[in-house]
């Protein structure tokens, strides 16, 4: 389990001096094997990340872009697809899984933060903190598009249009990975709805098919659209697979 504070943590660690610059960055709670490899692909690094080569790797860039990065190459493996319960916690509902790994960003970009307030390593990190932080998801957001049936969808959830959504319509939802849409999004319009629909696709870009995860994604034949269903002046998006969108690199 991540520690409570991502901050205390990281903190911590350099005040003991138990990390040090070639730490190697999967000491970072919640930054395993798979993450560090999208991480390393972002950064164009060669080797395995230390907390040193991914804090330089963001050096001279702005926060937009930062931000921007770390979203992409945070990508969950089985983004936006329903998860089942683990054996060792069969009474929990299905998980709908979001499309950037909460954990994972939140544990970079504090170290971001820290390496730049602290000026660690000399990296000339020039941009602002804090970094941008995505809203807690409801509970209802978390398990609600999961149940397949109206026996299932029960409180916080409502059973409407042949699906289960959050009963609270306002229900924050997850982040979209940078350029789809989030789990829900407020609309006024058909026009703006169409919008939302229209931005629910991975195109076959030149970076897509040079992506070894987003053609993975393509061959083993998950969604390049995703299907959003509108309630009243809200899109929510339904569970499925996904193919995720290509890591942005660094200049």
């Amino acid at each position: 389990m991540p520690p409570p504070s991502f901050s205390g943590y990281i903190h911590t660690h350099f005040h003991s001096g138990e990390w040090e610059g070639d730490t190697p960055l999967t000491e970072l709670p919640s930054i395993g094997p798979y993450l560090e490899g999208r991480l390393r692909v972002a950064l164009k690094e060669t080797r395995k990340l230390t907390l040193q080569s991914f804090v330089n790797g963001f050096r001279s860039l702005g926060k937009e872009r930062v931000t921007r990065i770390l979203m992409k190459a945070l990508q969950n493996r089985r983004s936006n697809q329903c998860v089942s319960p683990s054996s060792s916690h069969p009474e929990n509902s299905s998980y709908h899984t979001g499309d950037v790994n909460e954990h994972g960003y939140e544990a970079t970009a504090a170290l971001l933060e820290y390496a730049r307030t602290n000026r660690l390593f000399n990296a000339n990190l020039r941009f602002q903190v804090p970094l941008p932080r995505p809203g807690r998801r409801s509970a209802a957001s978390r398990t609600c598009g999961c149940h397949t049936t109206r026996r299932e969808c029960t409180s916080p959830c409502r059973w409407t249009q042949g699906h289960c959504f959050p009963r609270n319509n306002a229900s924050n939802g997850f982040i979209g990975s940078p350029g789809h849409p989030n789990q829900t999004e407020r609309v006024t319009s058909d026009h703006e709805a169409r919008a939302v629909r229209r931005r629910a696709n991975t195109p076959r870009t030149h970076q897509a098919r040079a992506d070894p995860d987003t053609m993975s994604d393509v061959h083993g034949g998950h969604a390049r659209t995703m299907n959003y269903v509108r309630r009243g002046s809200r899109m929510w998006r339904r569970p499925s697979s996904k193919v995720r969108v290509p890591v942005e690199r660094r200049p």
